[in-house]
């Protein structure tokens, strides 16, 4: 087998997009929009990275799980997409959205 070279124009892009979709989501829940509101691909990424069902390992499920009540406290919150939980821009909103949003930041989604 032989090594997988990685383009480092095709990383910087697919970086600055994680990047995009995540100040999206920032946007979006400071907004208080609804989610029928939201890009596709943003609410898509939202709606993963809460997915605790939808991850391969404990460590993540608890990042989910922490997002999730961060973001709806003891609300249920909108239906999480396990099949979307593994989408690089739903890992990057699992590991930084709830540091950079209040408590409760979500609670507007669940109405």
């Amino acid at each position: 087998m032989g090594r997988r070279s990685f383009d480092r124009t095709d990383i910087e892009a697919a970086i600055n997009h994680e990047n995009w979709v995540l100040e999206r989501c920032l946007d979006l829940l400071n907004e208080r929009k609804s989610l029928s509101d939201w890009d596709d691909e943003v609410a898509e990424a939202l709606l993963g990275a809460i997915a605790d069902d939808g991850v391969r390992n404990e460590p993540e499920a608890e990042k989910a799980r922490k997002l999730r009540h961060h973001l709806f406290e003891n609300e249920a919150g909108p239906t999480a997409r396990p099949d979307k939980a593994h989408v690089t821009t739903a890992e990057r909103i699992r590991a930084d959205l709830a540091g950079l949003v209040p408590a409760g930041a979500g609670l507007h989604l669940t109405h």
